[in-house]
């Protein structure tokens, strides 16, 4: 109930879209795929900056009100440099998503 008005996506540079939307239909939480659970999806080979652009505009949330993990490894920090001068929180997690960063 507490995290009924969030709005889950993913945004993926990938050149493998396919494969990565493929993913998202094997995953399940609660009987239901990733695909169902993160309705916006940015996933095609282009730049953070792009992806956060379209992601803004589909959901109407601000960059400031978005929360942004990634395990880039390119540069110091990957994607989180770009996407954070947007003004969205950017996590750095080149191990992945931890508990301990999350």
């Amino acid at each position: 109930q507490r995290w009924k008005d969030t709005k889950l996506a993913v945004a993926s540079r990938t050149n493998k879209g396919p494969w990565a939307r493929n993913l998202l239909q094997q995953f399940q939480i609660d009987g239901k795929t990733l695909n169902e659970l993160i309705p916006f999806q940015e996933i095609y080979a282009s730049d953070k900056t792009r992806h956060f652009d379209a992601l803004q505009k589909q959901t109407g949330v601000r960059f400031e009100d978005m929360l942004f993990f990634d395990d880039a490894k390119s540069g110091k920090y990957g994607n989180c440099e770009p996407v954070s001068k947007m003004g969205v929180m950017s996590a750095h997690c080149p191990q992945g998503l931890t508990t301990s960063v999350w």
